[in-house]
């Protein structure tokens, strides 16, 4: 007595490809039962193989929809639909490039789409494998970040800090040391684009040193000149000044000029 064989039945698994590569997906083609055996398979009716045991996994798998088709040794069919889905792309933005002033700092912050597993970023930063940080470059500089997630997927994208060198120091011309509370000093104001006063130097008409202050920073009273030389209040008078200033891109401006002293 012949016994037919039972109907084929089987189940498909569908596996998002992994990142953005929408030919790398799977179809798993498991818990076979019923028919003759010896199976083959065949995808979107394209002839795929002989699946050895009761499951089998066909691979680069197209995202979208598919038709798998089971045959046994007898030449009975059984058919399945399944939808690969596509995988969702990572995306990531560092925003426009920006233009700041030497001395000043920009903060540099991602957006993006995904749970992040991993940051490098290819440009010197104080937090290497931070998200978000300030940046104070002292030239052009181009930051490029690379992030991806927990399945090994990569995004990049760069910003490029433009740094204006407008070298902001200001000396003045006229002081009157009077003790009135008021432009009492000479000394030397500047922007945060400078690292140092290298020296500071003022001469009389005679060409004669009456004041020195070396390596210091700016915008500071005491390390200016209060009128006097050796305890003793100045004439009013024309004097000379040289100021030797270094800025953070090291870049070194000597700045020299009169001065007037008034009382």
């Amino acid at each position: 007595t012949l016994i037919e064989p039972s109907e084929i039945q089987f189940e498909l698994t569908p596996i998002t490809p992994p990142c953005t590569d929408a030919t790398n997906g799977q179809i798993i083609l498991n818990n076979i039962t019923g028919g003759a055996g010896n199976y083959t398979y065949a995808l979107d009716g394209n002839n795929g193989g002989v699946i050895q045991n009761t499951s089998t996994i066909i691979d680069f798998v197209e995202s979208g929809d598919h038709v798998v088709t089971l045959t046994d040794m007898n030449g009975c069919l059984a058919t399945e639909t399944t939808f690969v889905p596509s995988s969702n792309e990572i995306e990531m933005n560092l925003g426009d490039d920006q233009t700041i002033e030497l001395g000043d700092s920009v903060q540099l912050f991602p957006i993006y789409n995904f749970v992040p597993a991993g940051v490098i970023w290819s440009a010197n930063t104080p937090c290497s494998d931070c998200l978000n940080q300030f940046v104070s470059p002292t030239y052009q500089t181009t930051y490029t970040l690379t992030m991806l997630n927990d399945e090994g997927c990569v995004t990049t994208d760069a910003i490029t800090i433009l740094v204006e060198k407008n070298r902001h120091v200001f000396i003045p011309n006229v002081f009157s040391p009077d003790d009135n509370g008021f432009n009492d000093i000479f000394y030397i104001n500047a922007g945060q684009d400078v690292k140092e006063v290298k020296n500071f130097r003022i001469y009389n008409r005679w060409g004669a040193e009456i004041f020195v202050q070396e390596h210091f920073q700016p915008n500071d009273p005491l390390m200016g000149w209060d009128g006097t030389f050796k305890n003793k209040n100045m004439n009013p008078g024309v004097f000379v000044y040289f100021a030797e200033i270094e800025f953070l891109d090291g870049r070194v401006e000597i700045y020299k000029g009169d001065v007037t002293l008034k009382r």
